[in-house]
């Protein structure tokens, strides 16, 4: 149903203090051509437009960009964005003109200021703005060395039927007669009111088995919409750590129609599983007691360049070390190693992008939520992820911030164990 344009390739790019150049998108920037820069820096492509598909709109979406960005189409502000691993996107449709097009995406990746670095920061990029491990260490004159802005991932043009499904969201839980059900979560947009139906279908991605479909009437109203369908699954098969049992996959296929016609698909893998972790930490998946063997994971500084062979190497030695867990340390990865944990049968313990102390400020909660939001709704459908953690060894924020943020998570997901922080 949707039709996409990689606008992918050589961008031409101009720092705020003159440098210029070219540059392939995706990159960091310290990997393309400016190791040293910190700052914001002005990225312009050109691409063409055919005639557009009828009856469609269509969204600029940025899978990745590193850390504050502004877009303009043809000299239409399209938007704004802040943080540096949410996929995010814009209503590209009446900028959009027949032939050539201009995009200017204006990206700034700034330091704290050395006066309240790095006690009271206001970045949230985890350690990728401040670590002992990171290049510069915690040297207040290096520590932020070796920035990591860029549009680090794919950007596209993604055309869609003016009612669309934004995403889906499955939430199982197991019952004690052995079956299961999902609670499938379908946020959809309309422009204006309508009849409309959902049709979902769950079927095995890599492994034999039957599938399940059902349906189900919607009423549309102007804007987004929450619809919530339950699907009761006999005999589901059952998603393990590696060391456990198998590691059976899902995928969601759900088709909106209007007017006795599909207009949009939307399609998302998920495993059946469920955790349960006591206030003794004792681990219970499936309702089986286990053990987690696990470390800390921080693979790269640039995650433009974690592509799938690095991938398939980390999770390769991880299994051949015996391990069935990792944390994720103090930053957000990209999505294709949360699959690639899913496939492979390890556990996830996800922390949000906050490391050590930030500013005391209403802003910045504000902002540390919303993202905090952004990554549970990115990465809620991963079966591997199984704990979100809202800060790594905080000082002056443990019980000001995190509460707020502990909140935060158990509303966005109530079927995963929550952890305020991970204390010193």
């Amino acid at each position: 149903m949707h039709e996409t344009l990689s606008i992918n390739g050589i961008w031409h790019y101009e720092t705020a203090d003159g440098q210029t150049g070219e540059m392939t998108i995706p990159s960091n920037w310290h990997l393309a051509g400016l190791p040293d820069y910190t700052g914001t820096v002005t990225f312009r492509r050109t691409f063409r437009l055919a005639e557009p598909p009828e009856g469609k709109r269509a969204t600029l979406r940025f899978l990745g960009v590193d850390y504050r960005t502004r877009v303009w189409l043809n000299d239409v502000l399209l938007g704004t964005h802040e943080g540096y691993f949410q996929p995010f996107g814009f209503d590209a449709t009446p900028a959009l003109r027949l032939g050539e097009n201009q995009l200017a995406v204006e990206v700034d990746s700034p330091q704290d200021p050395v006066e309240i670095w790095p006690h009271a920061k206001t970045l949230i990029k985890g350690i990728f703005g401040h670590h002992d491990c990171r290049p510069g260490s915690w040297d207040p004159e290096h520590g932020q060395d070796c920035n990591t802005g860029g549009i680090w991932n794919d950007v596209e043009l993604v055309w869609h039927s003016p009612t669309y499904i934004e995403c889906v969201r499955v939430a199982p839980i197991l019952l004690e007669d052995g079956s299961a059900r999902l609670r499938v979560t379908c946020r959809l947009a309309s422009p204006g009111n309508c009849q409309a139906e959902l049709r979902l279908r769950f079927a095995p991605a890599n492994f034999e088995g039957p599938s399940l479909e059902t349906a189900c009437p919607v009423s549309l109203t102007t804007g987004t919409q929450k619809i919530v369908v339950v699907q009761r699954v006999e005999e589901p098969a059952l998603w393990w750590p590696w060391d456990q049992g198998d590691q059976p996959l899902y995928t969601a296929e759900v088709t909106l129609i209007v007017d006795g016609r599909p207009v949009d698909v939307a399609r998302e893998r998920f495993g059946i599983r469920q955790i349960e972790i006591n206030d003794n930490w004792e681990f219970r998946i499936n309702g089986r007691r286990f053990f987690p063997r696990g470390t800390n994971i921080i693979p790269t500084q640039w995650l433009s360049e974690y592509d799938t062979e690095m991938i398939a190497t980390d999770v390769r030695l991880l299994r051949q070390a015996n391990v069935n867990f990792i944390r994720v340390h103090a930053h957000v990865n990209r999505d294709e190693l949360y699959a690639a944990c899913d496939e492979a049968g390890i556990l996830v313990w996800q922390d949000f992008a906050l490391q050590w102390s930030y500013e005391e400020s209403d802003d910045l909660y504000r902002r540390a939520a919303g993202q905090l939001a952004d990554m549970i709704d990115w990465l809620y459908n991963h079966p591997s992820i199984v704990v979100w953690c809202c800060h790594n060894e905080p000082s002056v924020n443990r019980h000001t911030l995190d509460p707020l943020l502990a909140q935060v998570a158990r509303e966005a997901d109530s079927t995963r164990h929550v952890d305020i922080a991970s204390d010193f």
